[in-house]
């Protein structure tokens, strides 16, 4: 394995040094000339006015946090005394429908006696229990604490009116001449201006914890509506032997909407469903209702029988007195959840108020301390204006000197978090070059000639980088390292920026003569190949961006093993350029390479031309074998000259 590290920026300026300003980023300079008319807003530095303006800038920011701490405590109080209102409201609502549900209760135990006693013709086995559930009807009545009138009719304006209301009705009922509708619709009506009048008290204008619960409590009081009416008309099939088509859909209707609402009931509250569950599901009683429904269903005639509907009105009062319980349970359940919640935010608004009070102390204080310290300030701010202006001058100079000895990105990184991790990189190509004969021509001109020489050379080739989406990796004397794929990943395009550079260079340094010796060019050998590379950067006091990896082991071999003007590269890279397309290779054969063995290279020839007429390109001339001048290397002659197009190398 080998490394490469650079020591040259990617795109260097011409010269050798670079210059830095004073002026740092902010515009602060060493030598500050003031205008002789004072045009700014708080006045020239150590001024009464600047001095006057800073005291209330730095005032107004002290004070800023304790006004914003007021200002946040005083609606927190304000909105913790509007939530504590709202849930006693809930609290009050909660009760009140608990009052309504008793009334809705004992009406729908009275709506399903009635029509059992309708259907029975006024059957003397009803009587009693009628007059007794007349009374508890009223005694709900009586229970209630207020009264909300929603309907427009006279007798629902107040309490008295309605019992009158319901009284009369009582009165007139004839069993023999009043139908079962006519008494499941009376009742039914006035049950649901009741449940209204629940849904009216629970009109909540905010999101509560117990949100849930309540939607649970709604949809279980619709629940127990529909069976309250399935029980009216179960009993009417018993007592009668049978139901007309119109009141068969109409149980159904009620049994389906019944079952809906409880299902509902449940999904929202666990509360609601642990209850159900342990107290009705799988018990005797399920069993015994679900038997009677699937008769009533069935609707097959029968003989009427009072005692049958008696039975029936029995085991469905039971299952709805089962979901009362549960709705009491329910009601309680969310009145000490509103308890608890007004709990907490009394304890809320408490620390609030402390909140509140301590911030009007502290504000005064604040501003006392904050004049006395800005003198103090004041006397450090124009030192601190100097040395703020020092130090930006040389972080942008330490930067610019980290930019020449690393990758922009991989410096920024480094800065940032100090991570000097090492990166892996699938692919990428290395490229290698030198120039040939350097150490006769180095032995026939001056140190100074050498060094204005590559100067010259190495100012060159840096411009043309520029056009090429490489990395300079570093000079050894003669000899230039290039990569492209990294530390910037280009996907597949590594390997063709490259190429273009380098037989951009060719067609470059073709052109350029030696300047001490007039008759002789600059050439350049060049060899490049491709594969996985792994970079990062190595030290602390002197890091270097290095590049580890067999890939830049051959790639050194290629350019070595190449012929002057000529580009080799390997088998690797050759691959990947004929997947691309456009260039023009040529294979080699075999070379013995050190380290290596035999490998098998290709030259790159140049990048195919515009097809003319014919649909041809520009084909590479013949070339023959001459004698190798070592065991490992074959020459190769050219017998025409290379051919530029807009100064890259087209052919040989």
């Amino acid at each position: 394995m080998s490394n490469y590290n650079n020591t040259n920026h990617t795109n260097p300026a011409p010269d050798t040094g670079f210059s830095l300003r004073t002026t740092s980023r902010t515009g602060c300079s060493y030598t500050i000339t003031e205008p002789d008319v004072d045009t700014t807003l708080c006045g020239r530095g150590g001024s009464l006015k600047e001095r006057r303006c800073q005291l209330f800038k730095l005032t107004t920011l002290a004070i800023l946090p304790g006004i914003i701490l007021i200002v946040r405590d005083a609606v927190k109080v304000a909105n913790d005394v509007k939530t504590v209102q709202q849930n006693r409201e809930v609290q009050d609502s909660i009760r009140f429908s608990v009052e309504i549900s008793a009334v809705v209760h004992a009406m729908q135990i009275e709506r399903g006696t009635t029509a059992l006693y309708v259907s029975s013709k006024g059957d003397p086995f009803v009587r009693p229990r009628l007059l007794n559930f007349y009374r508890d009807t009223d005694i709900a009545l009586g229970g209630l604490s207020k009264w909300i009138s929603i309907d427009s009719s006279a007798f629902f304006q107040t309490k008295a009116t309605f019992q009158r209301h319901i009284s009369d009705f009582r009165s007139d009922l004839d069993p023999l001449n009043a139908t079962l509708r006519q008494v499941i619709n009376f009742y039914s009506d006035h049950i649901a201006i009741f449940i209204a009048m629940i849904g009216r008290s629970l009109n909540l204008r905010k999101p509560f914890n117990f949100w849930v619960e309540l939607a649970s409590y709604q949809n279980l009081i619709l629940s127990k509506e529909q069976a309250g009416t399935e029980r009216a008309l179960g009993s009417t099939y018993f007592t009668r032997g049978q139901l007309p088509g119109d009141d068969l859909l109409w149980y159904n209707e009620k049994r389906v909407l019944g079952s809906y609402f409880l299902q509902q009931s449940r999904q929202y509250s666990e509360f609601t469903d642990s209850r159900i569950e342990s107290m009705y599901d799988g018990t005797d009683l399920m069993t015994r209702i679900t038997l009677m429904q699937r008769q009533i269903l069935d609707n097959a005639v029968m003989t009427p029988s009072v005692v049958a509907g008696a039975v029936w009105f029995d085991n469905m009062t039971e299952y709805i007195n089962i979901l009362k319980s549960v709705h009491d349970s329910l009601a309680n359940r969310i009145v000490h959840e509103a308890e608890d919640e007004n709990s907490s935010v009394n304890e809320a608004l408490t620390i609030s108020a402390v909140e509140f009070a301590v911030a009007i102390v502290i504000v005064p204080i604040i501003i006392i301390l904050v004049r006395n310290i800005i003198r103090k300030i004041h006397n450090f701010s124009q030192e601190l204006k100097e040395k703020t202006c020092e130090l930006e001058a040389e972080r942008l100079r330490t930067e610019e000197l980290l930019y020449q000895l690393l990758p922009r990105t991989v410096a920024k990184r480094l800065m940032k978090d100090g991570s000097t991790l090492p990166e892996s990189y699938n692919s990428a190509t290395i490229m290698f070059s030198d120039v040939v004969g350097f150490t006769t021509i180095s032995s026939s001109i001056t140190p100074m000639q050498v060094v204005n020489l590559l100067n010259r050379l190495y100012m060159t080739i840096d411009k043309r980088l520029e056009n090429f989406d490489v990395y300079k990796v570093e000079t050894i004397g003669d000899g230039y390292m290039v990569a492209s794929g990294l530390p910037n990943r280009n996907g597949e395009k590594h390997v063709a920026e490259i190429a273009k550079l380098s037989l951009d260079l060719l067609a470059t340094i073709e052109t350029m003569y030696l300047p001490h010796i007039h008759d002789q060019k600059i050439s350049l050998r060049l060899g490049f190949n491709t594969g996985p590379v792994v970079a990062g950067v190595v030290g602390l006091k002197m890091p270097r961006y290095c590049i580890f990896g067999d890939t830049v082991n051959t790639a050194s071999r290629m350019e070595s093993t190449g012929l002057p003007s000529r580009i080799q590269m390997t088998e690797s890279s050759a691959a990947k350029l004929t997947h691309i397309g456009g260039f023009i290779i040529t294979e080699r054969g075999t070379v013995d390479v050190k380290g290596k063995g035999t490998m098998r290279t290709f030259w790159l020839d140049g990048i195919c031309a515009q097809q003319v007429g014919n649909g041809t390109t520009y084909a590479r001339p013949s070339v023959e074998e001459k004698s190798p001048v070592s065991p490992d290397i074959t020459l190769i002659s050219v017998k025409e000259p290379p051919s530029y197009t807009n100064g890259l190398l087209m052919k040989y």
